[in-house]
């Protein structure tokens, strides 16, 4: 469920209700379903509150929900798309509406989490963000360790690293090694067994 793009922001602190209302009609139950999240489904919570309040799902029921909707199982689906509706009818919301909550229910399946899983990549986030901007070396050699099995995932650091200004050299049989170390002015190399794909960068003071 999502709000119109052209909505400022800036102005949801003290106009959330209207913001949710704009987005989703006149249901004010959702506004405060979805008013930590400015209108927008982002946790399963948030999917199972709203069967519950709108449709009169108990929560067990609206973990089924969930469920079938995580699975993506149609016929599971269309018996829980009835169900639903039926429920919003009863409750007094029209039934072109009812379905259209249903079908955007349905889209959160594609990339939604629980919240303690939301809030578990949130701060994983944060902190791969800090080290990729307070150590660049760091991050892209133990990146580069991390997936010495992917060729893909090789050249896709490499570039990066190039793109940040480290100078990305040939791998020594010499001297590379397991791991990928990053010892400023020395190159960091791949292990010297592992193809082709083996490379390793200098980074610069």
């Amino acid at each position: 469920m999502y709000l119109d793009r052209d909505y400022k922001i800036a102005t949801v602190l003290h106009a959330e209700e209207n913001a949710i209302l704009s987005a989703h009609g006149s249901v004010r139950e959702l506004a405060p379903i979805l008013s930590e999240t400015f209108g927008i489904i982002v946790y399963q919570e948030q999917v199972m509150e709203v069967a519950k309040v709108l449709a009169g799902y108990s929560l067990g029921d609206a973990d089924l929900l969930r469920r079938a909707m995580g699975k993506k199982i149609k016929a599971e689906m269309d018996a829980q798309r009835g169900r639903f509706v039926k429920g919003c009818v009863e409750r007094g919301l029209d039934l072109a509406h009812a379905e259209e909550i249903f079908d955007l229910l349905a889209k959160f399946a594609d990339y939604g989490f629980n919240k303690s899983h939301a809030a578990a990549y949130a701060l994983i986030s944060y902190q791969t963000a800090y080290l990729k901007a307070n150590y660049p070396g760091e991050f892209l050699a133990a990146s580069m360790t991390m997936e010495m099995d992917s060729t893909d995932k090789i050249a896709e650091f490499r570039a990066e690293a190039e793109k940040s200004g480290f100078t990305v050299e040939p791998p020594s049989l010499n001297t590379s090694g397991v791991r990928i170390p990053t010892e400023a002015g020395h190159p960091f190399r791949r292990e010297a067994g592992q193809r082709s794909d083996l490379m390793s960068a200098t980074i610069p003071r």
